[in-house]
This record gives C-alpha cells, structure tokens and sequence, in this order.
C-alpha cells in the first residue's frame, strides 16, 4: 500500500494531523528520518506484574468543551503545552468530526493532536494493512499520550487486535503506556481500559443480572491498562449501570468495579486512584462477597462494599483506603445510620421504586448518610417485560447498610451538596415480580 501525506491544520496554533491511509511514502520518509523500519468465551488477558509505569484518564462520557476542569487535567497529565497526543477514533461513527472536536479541545490549551486516522469507519481504507502501517506507529511513537475517543469499544478492539492478535499499532499503544505516557479515553474509549471489558452488551443493565453476559458478543478482552482484577464502566449513574458491573465482575471473577458518571474522569496510576470532575464515581469491592453455591440459581451477591467519591477525592486500590478532598476532610464526617444524622421529621428512607434509574444510586447512598436509618431498599425490575425477556417475574433487591467503618462527608458547591460516601455494604438478592404488575382499576 503506498501512504499519502497526512495533511496538517493549524489555524490558530491548532495541529491536527488528519492523513489519509498512511502508508510507503510517508512510511519510507517519516521511517527513515526516526529509524524506523519500513465469539465462544471471553478471555481474560494475562496478568502483568504490578506496578504499571503509565497512567490513564477515563472519563464517564464525551468530554463537552466546557468542562474545563477535565480538559485542564487532561491536559497536565500528558504534559503540557506543545506535548504531543494520539487520537484515536476508530469507535467513533464519524472518525473525523470525533477527531475535530477532541482536538479543539486538546490544541486550546497547547498541545499537539495527531489523529490517528485508522478504523473500520474510513472509506475505502484496508484495515489490516493500516493497523501495521510504520507511518501510524511512528506518530504514535513520537507521542506522550494518546486520546480514545467514544463510539463503540468492539470497534477499537477488533481493529487493534484482529483475529485476536496485537497489531503493530496495538504493541504501539502499549510501548507508550510502557515508557510512563498518559492513556486517556472518553465513553467508550473509557470502557476499554481494563482486561475485561463490555463490547456490545443488551442496553438495558438489569438483563445482564436475568442471564449470563455472552463471551465475544456482551463482553470481551480490552486494554488490560489497570490492574488484571479490575473492571471499569461509564454513563454509569445515569444509565444504572451498577447491574451490569457486578453481573460482569462476578461472572470474570474481578472483585473491583470502577464506575464513572459523565461529565467525570478518574485517573490511575498504579494502585491510586483520584477523581475529576463533580457527577460522581462507585467502587465496588467484592473481596468479601459471598453468593449462593447453586450455579443455576438467579444472580445474587451479598456483602459488597461500596464507595461513592467526587472531585478531588483519592483512593488507594491496593488497601482499599479513601482520602476525600482537602475541602470536605476539613468538615466533620457523619457516620451514615446513626441517630441524630436526620431530621426530626425524617422518617424510615423510602424505598426506591427503580434503583437502576438515572442517579438513583447515588441518591440512595446519599440518603443513608442523611436520614438516620441504617438501611435503604431500591428495587430493579421490568413492569411491562418484553417479549425475548429470558426471565419477566425475576426482579433485584438492592440493600445498602452502613458498616461500622462507614463514614460521609458533605460540600456545598453552586447550591448542590457533593457528596463522598465511604465504606457502604451492599446485597444484590433476587425476588419476584407479579406479572403483570398491575391491572385496570375496578369497582
């Protein structure tokens, strides 16, 4: 395959490289100037020794130009002003105004994008040449971070690995997490950071918890960037997301779970964790939890712990340790289930009809902290279940209680409290749903 130029912008010191199908004339030059020569079941990838050198930044969503607080960080964490970074959109449905808007984003605050313009949605180009193109794993060479970007992470994946093998450009990606770069990703490109990953799993969560996730369909192998016990999703509070991430870390053995909210990153290094960005951040542990012994039974899981974190809150992996942000360690912590952390007029904390709603877990860990009761009930369920429903009465109990080492802090930030919520214990049981649930009222 003979490559073309990439073609370069830079209107108003912005640079993104957005060539066409890179291959032997700018193989051969850009080669020679830097040395270069010219599904069944899902499996889990081998585990590396810790620690990792690099780090990565997922964020819950697409990064909007106004977040200036994930931008900001993004932006240090690769180094700064002219410090080159990768894009990659090959999730994304239009690669090319993915790679647009990242960009802005990106050379606004002095870095330099490279798009990588390498994926199954670019017209007329042969994939399996692009993936080991020299000229592609050069730019990716010569940068200190790289950039995914939303869409579907089957699509990265499968680029990256085709027929289940690493690509050039994958070794690539993975010589500059090596040598201590930056890997960030947004949506999607969040998703595919750790060893187990979801690809095209059934939109609606609770499905995930009526039946098995299916192996090289629902979910697969993915970058394997954090800890090999570890599994991260996004859109996660808003899209009750919490069912699918204890239905997979449980069917893959993982015992921690890492959900970010959009609009909000977390950045890892090694064991440490710490939060970007005010719509929140669930981790689960599930060290200690404990489920039924029949392997034909529904899905249930009791004694999981359960965090809730915000901007500027830090938490090690390894021990399990939180460290909430300077502005709310400075106020005293409440202990969630204790008297006198309510109202007077608080009673009992209402049950909460659809827990997998949107912020509903949230709201239900931020209620125990509040109103002096030491349990909350939420519920997950089909009303009207369709048709292909592998299980339409099957319905969950999600129980949150406060552990003795439980504690909460609270910031008032614009008229809304954050919140960080720590140590919870959670049971995810099975129950039984009427169907239907309800009938047209009659006298």
């Amino acid at each position: 395959m003979q490559p073309t130029s990439p073609q370069v912008t830079d209107p108003a010191r912005r640079r993104l490289f957005l060539g066409g199908a890179l291959g032997g004339a700018l193989g051969g030059a850009l080669g020679g100037a830097l040395g270069l020569a010219s599904g069944a079941r899902a499996q889990a990838a081998p585990a590396r020794a810790e620690p990792l050198p690099g780090s990565v930044l997922a964020v819950g969503s697409a990064i909007r130009a106004d977040n200036a607080v994930v931008w900001d960080d993004l932006a240090r964490r690769a180094g700064g002003p002219g410090s080159r970074v990768a894009v990659f959109t090959a999730p994304a449905g239009n690669p090319d105004a993915a790679a647009t808007a990242i960009s802005e984003g990106l050379t606004a605050r002095g870095l330099e994008a490279v798009h990588i313009r390498v994926g199954p949605r670019i017209a007329g180009q042969d994939l399996a040449a692009a993936v080991e193109d020299p000229g592609w794993v050069a730019l990716l060479d010569s940068s200190a971070a790289a950039f995914i970007s939303g869409g579907a992470q089957a699509r990265l994946m499968d680029m990256l690995r085709p027929g289940g093998r690493d690509s050039a450009l994958m070794t690539a990606l993975q010589r500059l997490f090596d040598r201590g770069g930056l890997v960030a990703g947004e949506s999607a490109g969040a998703a595919v950071m750790s060893e187990d990953i979801f690809r095209e799993p059934p939109s609606d969560p609770l499905r995930a918890l009526k039946a098995p996730l299916v192996g090289g369909r629902d979910i697969g192998r993915g970058l394997g960037l954090l800890r090999h016990d570890l599994v991260i999703d996004q859109h996660f509070l808003r899209r009750g997301r919490i069912a699918r991430l204890a239905a997979l870390m449980r069917q893959r053995g993982r015992v921690l779970g890492v959900g970010v909210e959009e609009h909000t990153a977390v950045a890892v290094q090694r064991d440490r964790l710490e939060v970007v960005g005010h719509h929140g951040v669930v981790i689960i542990d599930a060290t200690s939890a404990t489920a039924p012994a029949p392997s034909n039974a529904p899905f249930e899981w009791r004694g999981l712990r359960v965090w809730l974190l915000d901007h500027g809150d830090r938490f090690d992996l390894g021990s399990r340790t939180l460290e909430p942000a300077a502005a709310r360690r400075a106020r005293p912590p409440v202990a969630p289930g204790a008297a006198g952390t309510g109202t007077a007029d608080d009673g009992p904390p209402r049950p909460i009809n659809d827990i997998l709603g949107e912020q509903q877990f949230a709201l239900a860990m931020q209620r125990l902290a509040t109103g002096g009761a030491h349990e909350v009930i939420g519920l997950a369920f089909d009303a009207r279940p369709l048709r292909d429903d592998p299980a339409p009465t099957l319905g969950f109990e999600f129980r949150l209680r406060a552990r003795p080492a439980s504690l909460a802090w609270r910031e008032r930030i614009a008229s809304l409290d954050r919140w960080t919520v720590a140590d919870l214990e959670l049971d995810i049981v099975p129950v039984r749903i009427h169907q239907p649930l309800f009938k047209p009222f009659t006298l």
